[in-house]
């Protein structure tokens, strides 16, 4: 979300100021009009022709002062209808990523089912990218490395659902910036080959899961090499807080342990260990609706079952400032 913001409280002033102007050079033409009356003897025609001009010019500001009062009521009325619509949360409902109907954001699980069956298209597509890197990799390295993804992969997954969308009606230049195309010839979003260019791109082999720290440098790293301005930064985000911080881009939420509930608030799924998940939106009872597994979960930041939980906020369009990275987090697996 942008953070572009106009101070507009002195337009209706100004445009007030702006009626009167014309007002009063409508009165000031009338005043000529009657002053050039009485002075139509033969030794004023040089005064009455000056008033005459004095007069068209007169009619010429007013007219220009019209123009420009339309002008204004028109900018001003298009800008209020932007501000608010900078002002709605973007939530999961706005991002193709999170698919009612189907998948609910990207999942970690998918490029290892994808290379298991070795058919489709979106087969052939991850194996160039990963060869796009690693171009020596065998047919058994890569099944490694998408393995690999699968068991450490939710913190790429959750900074990958963030992105689709900025580009919602910008799909071509998707394509032009990452490589590939933002849908599938049927139509899919292209989680699989985002989530598996970040991936290898930025994992450092020698370690398992990923940081709040880490993340923030592996998705501030991976998009100033595509040009894209990001601040990955660390908030902290209540119930009654999400509608206004989602004005600003969205979450992402390190828990741990891994407990995750249905939307009436019963615990479905309980795993050791820290897992990452993209915020997607907020129940009127306050727990945040969350994507993972490319399905739809919820957890209860007030349960204490969760001896964890740190949020983070993706701002595109920003760039990120310095930071001092902190060490010592536990992995989100």
């Amino acid at each position: 979300m942008s953070r572009f913001r106009m101070d507009t409280r002195k337009v209706p002033w100004r445009m007030e100021l702006l009626r009167r102007w014309k007002k009063d050079l409508e009165v000031h033409r009338e005043s000529v009009k009657e002053i050039e009356k009485e002075l139509r003897r033969e030794e004023m025609t040089g005064v009455c022709r000056s008033l005459k001009d004095l007069g068209r010019r007169l009619q010429e500001e007013a007219q220009d002062a019209e123009k420009l009062l339309q002008a204004l009521e028109e900018a001003a009325a298009r800008y209020t209808e932007l501000e608010e619509r900078l002002k709605v949360p973007k939530t999961g409902e706005e991002n193709p990523a999170y698919d009612e109907d189907g998948r609910y954001g990207g999942s970690q699980t998918a490029p290892l089912a994808v290379f298991l069956e070795e058919k489709d298209e979106t087969y052939q597509e991850l194996c160039e990218i990963i060869r796009s890197h690693y171009p020596q990799y065998s047919d058994r390295q890569m099944e490694k490395l998408v393995r690999d993804l699968e068991l450490e992969g939710c913190g790429y997954v959750a900074l990958a659902n963030t992105l689709f969308g900025q580009y919602v009606g910008r799909e071509e230049q998707f394509a032009e910036i990452f490589g590939f195309p933002m849908y599938s010839s049927s139509g899919e979003l292209n989680t699989d080959l985002l989530v598996m260019d970040l991936y290898c791109s930025e994992d450092d082999p020698e370690k398992t899961g990923t940081t709040r720290e880490e993340r923030e440098e592996i998705w501030e790293t991976y998009l100033k090499k595509h040009g894209v301005p990001v601040d990955v930064r660390t908030v902290e985000v209540t119930a009654d807080s999400y509608e206004e911080l989602s004005w600003e881009g969205e979450l992402i939420v390190g828990i741990s342990p891994c407990v995750l509930f249905d939307s009436g608030g019963n615990k479905v799924l309980e795993a050791e260990g820290g897992h990452a998940v993209t915020v997607t939106g907020v129940t009127e009872d306050g727990m945040f609706r969350v994507s993972s597994w490319g399905m739809e979960y919820y957890i209860r930041p007030e349960d204490p079952v969760y001896e964890r939980i740190q949020f983070q906020q993706v701002c595109y369009g920003q760039p990120s400032p310095d930071r001092e990275k902190r060490e010592g987090e536990l992995t989100e697996r």
